[in-house]
């Protein structure tokens, strides 16, 4: 690290030591500026790809060596990897670009999340080349902020070498979570405050957020913090309000930190009134109609159906009010796999669906691309399946476009590399499957064979090792079961029922044996009516299911060996927590934050697990939140009266397990090590007392299932 902070040093120290250069400015000319202030918030749902890319694009080819036009047009895209036409479009313009520092940076700036290495190489090339192009440190602070990058002295000290050049830039402000420093923090609150105090144009909007929470990570005073925020939201609402998410997210997270209820109910009901047509307004309507009508309480499971097609229906009519918006039909495509839905339904929402996502493929990604998946439905479905093949065609085309730019593995910790899915492989299984049920609903039986050959070449060459991730396990086992199913099928069709029935008594015997005794699952009853039409007797069909070679696989044993990191940390009741403090005991630890809807349903079962074991010496729960703002953390316990302990550290999350997901729950042992797996949290209070009981066995030394 020496070595590395002493490069550092020379590097930024060295732009005294080159002689003249080109001058690269820090801020927009008016002409710029008021061209950038004329483009389409790129945050707008409402509007199509065409609409939202096509003005970036026109104003890069009348200014095509400005870099803040550069810059804006790639924040309209650069996050959407998938989005592989429009990066090959950009890298064909970098490379004929004139500036050679400036294309080089383009480049570097567009890549680095798919080309780490290269990137970093280029952009360190150009702190020695054009030392006083300030650009280049801003691009290597947001390098040196993922965790599996992280290195806070490397940020801070990029972030000041920008700062130095450039202080009042206000890109620099979006790059301050990892800043660790108390007085840049400070130093940060007052230069951010002067710039936004001159502002009143919609790009100023996220960086209020930002603002806020540097001022609660500088002061303890938080009550003087949150009357800051109130002031604030006084001169925000006398600005033009804009449809964007930014607008929006500012307004909810002043509501929050103030603790103003109002202050959201003012907000939107200005979207209604004001934006009636947008996507923002489709959001709050139907927030308000899930309030209306709340989900049925955790075990009710009979009251689902209603409340879904309820739901269902609701999105026909909004649908009809928002019919720009991509929202609503987004949406409704997720609940097409309710029994309930019938196939005329369905095919209507999946024509729009497909409308959809070709004229908004910036909205998302789909693994397998959403054609493979439309093929699964149609083949479900028993309709339109001679557009299957031409669907799968395109989706393996698409799964290959799509991973072009994919974000690169060492973006992830070495103990994640090895669980990344192959997108690709994962696509060429799912669409053999299909193929497969295809052939085999057209008893053409050849045409599934060879279907199945090409599955069974993807399981030979994927089957993990005895030391893989238990979700690369658990990822094979399900697909071998379904392929042996298929294989029971084609037997059948072939005339070799014997053969048959072999494959699905193996097939059951990849399944758990509460799975096969309950047999709620469907390829469990066909391989029971099967058996039974086949000869088999009612009374011997358990110990047939369940008497293949293979042994029922259980749950695996929690191993741990992955000791806490050293840390100090204090709650948000003020006590200080160490890693001692997790020594003989063990641990339900929990990873949340407010923003979280996942979170927001867990987190009574985690407080219930709290009531329950409070008490005891040798159990105990803890939570992190891994919210920048301990504002908005403090707003939500006070909302919801949770007394579980919260650690505001998302750094401490994030040594204890770099990639951050939200919710995951961990068991830590008494010896202070992580479980190598996160623990399901279901809900409930048999799931309460499983995991209390699964507590007390790791506690005695013994493993529950």
């Amino acid at each position: 690290m020496l070595l590395v902070r002493t490069f550092l040093a020379v590097v930024i120290f060295s732009s005294a030591c080159f002689a003249e250069e080109r001058f690269y400015p820090c801020h927009a000319s008016a002409e710029i500026a008021q061209a950038l202030a004329g483009l389409p918030p790129y945050d707008n749902d409402d509007l199509t790809w065409a609409e939202g890319i096509g003005p970036a694009r026109s104003l890069v080819q009348r200014y095509p060596n400005d870099i803040f036009v550069q810059l804006r047009y790639q924040d309209t895209f650069r996050r959407q990897y998938w989005l592989a036409e429009e990066y090959d479009r950009a890298l064909v313009l970098y490379s004929a670009m004139p500036d050679k520092t400036l294309g080089q940076f383009l480049r570097a700036r567009l890549l680095w999340h798919s080309r780490l290495r290269e990137s970093r190489e280029a952009l360190e090339q150009l702190l020695q080349t054009a030392p006083s192009f300030p650009w280049t440190h801003l691009v290597l602070v947001e390098m040196a902020e993922p965790p599996a990058t992280d290195d806070s002295f490397a940020a801070e000290t990029h972030l000041r070498a920008f700062l130095d050049a450039c202080p009042d830039a206000l890109e620099a402000y979006d790059h301050f979570q990892s800043v660790k420093d108390p007085q840049l923090i400070r130093d940060g609150v007052e230069r951010l405050r002067k710039l936004l105090a001159s502002r009143t144009d919609a790009a100023v909007w996220h960086y209020y957020r930002d603002l806020w929470d540097l001022e609660f990570r500088a002061t303890q005073d938080h009550e003087q913090a949150r009357q800051g925020v109130r002031d604030d939201v006084k001169r925000l609402q006398s600005l033009e309000p804009v449809p964007s998410r930014e607008w929006y997210l500012t307004f909810s997270v002043a509501s929050d930190l103030a603790g103003d209820p109002a202050l959201k109910n003012w907000m939107k009901n200005l979207i209604l009134s004001k934006f009636p047509d947008s996507s923002l307004a489709f959001r709050i309507t139907e927030e308000r109609w899930e309030e209306e009508h709340p989900k049925p309480p955790p075990g009710k499971f009979a009251e689902w159906p209603k409340w879904n097609l309820d739901r269902f229906a609701a999105f026909d009519e909004w649908r009809r009010r928002w019919p720009h918006s991509p929202s609503p039909i987004l949406e409704q495509h997720f609940l097409l796999l309710l029994p309930e839905v019938s196939t005329e339904k369905a095919l209507e929402v999946m024509d729009s669906f497909a409308t959809v996502t070709a004229t908004h493929p910036d909205i998302g990604v789909g693994v397998p691309p959403v054609q493979i998946m439309e093929a699964q439905e149609y083949v479900k479905r028993k309709v339109r399946l001679d557009r299957v093949p031409q669907l799968i065609e395109a989706g393996l085309q698409q799964s290959e476009i799509q991973e072009k730019y994919r974000p690169d593995i060492e973006l992830l910790p070495p103990d994640m590399r090895q669980q990344r899915f192959d997108n690709v492989r994962e696509a060429r299984y799912r669409a053999g499957i299909i193929l497969a049920d295809l052939y085999l609903l057209n008893k053409d039986a050849t045409k599934a064979q060879d279907a199945l050959a090409g599955v069974a070449a993807e399981l030979n060459a994927s089957k993990p090792q005895a030391t893989a991730p238990r979700q690369l396990a658990n990822q094979y086992r399900y697909e071998r079961s379904e392929y042996l199913v298929r294989l029971a099928r084609l037997a059948d069709l072939q005339g070799k029922p014997q053969k048959a029935l072999l494959q699905y008594q193996e097939y059951l015997g990849q399944l758990p044996r509460v799975s096969v005794e309950a047999e709620k699952r469907d390829d469990v009853k066909e391989a029971k009516q099967y058996y039974l039409q086949h000869g088999g007797a009612p009374e011997n069909w358990l110990t047939w299911a369940t008497s293949a070679e293979k042994p029922n696989p259980r749950e695996p044993e929690l191993s741990f060996s992955t000791p806490l990191p050293d840390f100090e940390v204090k709650d948000l009741g003020g006590r200080t927590w160490r890693t001692s403090d997790f020594k003989g005991k063990v641990t339900l630890l929990d990873f949340w934050a407010t923003w979280c809807g996942s979170c927001r349903f867990e987190l009574p079962y985690i407080q219930n697990i709290h009531d329950r074991v409070k008490d005891r010496k040798d159990l105990q729960v803890v939570t992190i939140s891994v919210d920048d703002n301990p504002g908005l953390i403090e707003a939500y316990l006070k909302e919801t009266h949770f007394t579980f302990p919260v650690l505001p550290a998302k750094d401490l999350a994030e040594k204890i397990y770099p990639v951050i997901m939200v919710p995951t729950t961990w068991i830590i042992d008494p010896q202070g090590r992580r479980s190598q797996e996160p623990i399901f949290v279901g809900e409930g209070d048999n799931w309460v007392t499983g995991i209390i009981a699964r507590m007390k066995g790791v506690r005695q030394g013994e493993q529950q299932p």
